[in-house]
């Protein structure tokens, strides 16, 4: 009976802490109620489309589930769509505070996986998990990078899909776990799922097995690699889905447009590993484009070689010669989950990152950023640097959310950030200002 009393006062303050944070995110994010629908950058076609206004009638069901729109496939994402316009209309106050919810929603189901997953993998001390979880969804409520992806609807596959996402892997948790089938089942529905939202989760199955490997020795790790093999299969098939849906439009792989060169494409890559990391880190002059640094018939500059020699550097020094196992599980975590963003399959973009493709991958840096964040906090080691430390921590936080909250203020409409687009492009002609025109 004590243990089940001390338990449950326990789970009290989680939810009494989730709750600071849900009010600290409203306040971060307090001018989301002032924003409106962006009608010159796609949500006029995203979200304000037939799909949306066809109800849940069959004939509309059947379309979503089987209409390639525009280039893309996303059937969760247009049943949100739908069912938010079912209750509200055109209601851009009431579609942007679903978002905020889902956002809400993503943080504590990360919440409940980082709490399971580190106490399964034993990555950190017992009395380090509750910070370093805690920490990690701070950070991922209050953090600006994620702001496009909470404000502007026609993102709002990125949180559902990455809601399904979490939620899969923290089932695969219980299934490691209690060994029930019920879980491995539910675990291959939110894969589906979160798919179905968007297809930047087509590396779930890469992340399972990298959870294989940091919760089991390295041996029944390798046997447990036979149950990922449905996981594999649908990602093939998922991804040949992708294609088609992008084909449909004239974009990605099969399209006859000339794509930038393969050597082009790594170096790209590594640079985008490198810019969402950084951005993660210290979040400075984020923007909702990000130009490509030359034209596909231009040269691109040698400086761009260093970033994929810079990664690959780094992936060895974490692997053999770094003792933490948390910073080996951040490092190959963020990557897997930026793996089909990095344009090395061509993407038929116009931008070499965005804000919105680090949602999932944040979560790694966050979390490594609690884990050094307690180390500094609560090592000994420290303790006399603490007069410095805990100053410089509080100015991080108070930065981070004086940003986002400014950033939130940029979504407002497309004349607001039509001013933003102009300060950026110059006299990038490549890239569509018309569209906000």
């Amino acid at each position: 009976m004590k243990t089940y009393t001390l338990y449950i006062s326990y789970l009290r303050k989680d939810k009494l802490v989730f709750l600071l944070l849900a009010l600290l995110t409203l306040c971060v994010y307090a001018h989301i109620r002032s924003l409106n629908f962006q009608t010159n950058w796609d949500d006029q076609w995203v979200v304000q489309n037939w799909y949306t206004e066809g109800g849940f009638s069959m004939i509309n069901f059947r379309s979503i589930l089987t209409d390639f729109y525009e280039g893309q496939y996303s059937p969760v994402n247009q049943f949100y769509y739908t069912l938010i316009y079912a209750a509200f209309g055109y209601n851009s106050i009431a579609f942007h505070i679903a978002g905020l919810i889902v956002h809400l929603l993503n943080a504590w189901v990360i919440y409940k996986f980082m709490s399971k997953f580190l106490t399964m993998s034993a990555m950190v001390p017992v009395e380090e998990i509750r910070f370093v979880s805690i920490g990690t969804i701070c950070l991922f409520l209050i953090h600006p990078f994620n702001v496009e992806s909470v404000v502007w609807l026609s993102a709002s596959k990125v949180m559902l899909y990455s809601l399904f996402y979490f939620l899969g892997l923290y089932c695969y948790l219980l299934y490691a776990e209690q060994h029930k089938r019920s879980y491995f089942i539910l675990t291959l529905l939110c894969f589906v799922t979160s798919f179905w939202a968007k297809e930047q989760a087509l590396v779930f199955p890469l992340t399972l097995i990298l959870i294989d490997f940091f919760i089991y020795q390295r041996k029944e790790a390798v046997k447990r690699l036979r149950e990922k093999i449905p996981f594999l299969l649908m990602t093939v098939f998922f991804g040949v889905i992708t294609i088609l849906s992008q084909f449909n439009n004239m974009q990605g792989v099969l399209t006859p447009k000339v794509q930038f060169p393969l050597y082009q494409r790594i170096c790209f890559g590594g640079y985008a590993l490198c810019e969402y990391f950084i951005k993660c880190v210290i979040p400075i002059k984020l923007s909702y484009i990000y130009p490509f640094p030359n034209l596909v018939t231009e040269k691109m500059s040698p400086i761009y070689w260093s970033y994929p020699l810079a990664i690959i550097l780094l992936i060895i020094f974490v692997m053999r010669y770094s003792k933490s196992r948390i910073l080996q599980w951040g490092v190959i975590f963020f990557i897997i989950n930026l793996l089909v963003v990095l344009h090395i399959i061509p993407m038929s973009r116009f931008s070499i990152i965005a804000d919105r493709y680090v949602y999932v991958s944040s979560v790694a840096v966050f979390a490594l950023i609690a884990h050094f964040a307690y180390q500094l906090l609560f090592s000994t080691k420290y303790s006399n640097a603490r007069k410095v430390i805990v100053p410089a921590c509080m100015l991080y936080f108070g930065y981070l959310c004086l940003y986002t909250n400014q950033r939130v203020q940029v979504w407002e409409n497309s004349h607001v950030l039509k001013k933003e687009l102009k300060t950026i492009l110059k006299n990038r002609k490549d890239l569509p200002v018309e569209q906000l025109e």
